[in-house]
């Protein structure tokens, strides 16, 4: 049979806290009281001695429950941030006075859902300003994102190669035959081994099997630390190099 750890014992049965901070305080108690009525010239001496004392350990309890109310209200709180409810956590701060205020919880949780509120916003702003230049912009481009396993072809880009579709699975693109050296570039950018890729090559994409050949400039987009997010890719029609006329010279 496993026994419980004495510091698990003690977070399963919080109550145990105020028994340990309790019990010294009422032998001091019992043995101060008794010597103070001894010793003390006059009874009226002895009794203020045995006010103090017991002003004492009922400051000493007030003091063991206050702590333990802070005890728990702060682990509930932890509870809630674990799970990612700040706004139910914020309402246990505000309600819960000693964790509130003596904690600065209630500020910090208000900080924290400001936060969050104001880079919602700023998240909901850049999807609207992506989803603008997909359909305004007239560059032909496509962004994949490679934590979703889609990318996204631009108005201009869908005209290139007389598709409707707008968005394809990143598998299934570089996993046709005719998209080798795509998917060799590709990968080589997505893996972080190249910032940039440029070169001429052959798409061929899975919706009604569309293939064109296109100038393909791929760059890699990180955060701040380094971490790939998307491979922006712009597209162009190859140049069509046409011979100059040679000039006749007579003799």
């Amino acid at each position: 049979m496993k026994l419980p750890r004495p510091w698990t014992l003690l977070q399963s049965r919080p109550r145990l806290w105020l028994l340990l901070l309790l019990w010294p305080i009422l032998v001091l108690l019992l043995i101060l009281t008794p010597m103070g009525l001894y010793h003390c010239a006059s009874t009226a001496i002895g009794a203020a001695l045995s006010v103090v004392v017991a002003s004492a350990v009922t400051a000493l309890v007030l003091l063991a429950l206050i702590a333990r109310r802070f005890y728990w209200g702060v682990r509930d709180i932890r509870n809630k941030l674990f799970e990612g409810d700040y706004e139910t956590a914020l309402d246990l701060a505000r309600r819960n006075a000693a964790v509130g205020l003596g904690g600065g919880f209630a500020s910090a949780l208000e900080r924290m859902l400001e936060f969050d509120r104001r880079r919602a916003e700023k998240v909901a702003a850049s999807a609207r300003l992506f989803t603008s230049l997909l359909r305004e912009a007239p560059a032909a481009f496509f962004v994949a994102d490679l934590e979703e396993d889609l990318i996204h072809f631009s108005r201009a880009a869908r005209e290139l190669f007389g598709v409707n579709a707008d968005r394809f699975s990143i598998l299934s693109l570089l996993l046709l035959p005719a998209n080798r050296e795509f998917a060799r570039l590709y990968s080589s950018v997505a893996h972080g081994e190249r910032a940039r890729a440029d070169a001429t090559v052959t798409i061929r994409l899975p919706v009604r099997q569309a293939t064109r050949e296109v100038e393909l400039s791929l760059l890699a987009v990180q955060d701040d630390e380094g971490l790939i997010l998307y491979v922006l890719g712009l597209l162009g029609a190859p140049a069509v190099h046409v011979p100059q006329p040679t000039e006749v010279v007579e003799l």
